[in-house]
């Protein structure tokens, strides 16, 4: 619980900042990468491998969260 609410707390910081994006996913998993995970979850409508890419080419990505 105590790095959810640090990684929310680091979300409130940076959410009017366009530099910054963030994707929480359910779970205690930290490596999303190399899984099966990273192409078939999807938040919000939002799909982690898609909210990646936006990232990767500097595309708004914001934040998505359960």
């Amino acid at each position: 619980m105590l790095i959810r609410n640090a990684l929310l707390d680091f979300r409130m910081w940076v959410k009017d900042d366009s530099r910054f994006s963030t994707y929480y996913a359910p779970g205690d998993a930290h490596a999303w990468l190399q899984g099966c995970g990273f192409y078939t979850t999807t938040i919000g409508g939002v799909r982690m491998a898609d909210w990646f890419r936006n990232v990767l080419e500097a595309e708004p990505a914001g934040h998505v969260d359960p």
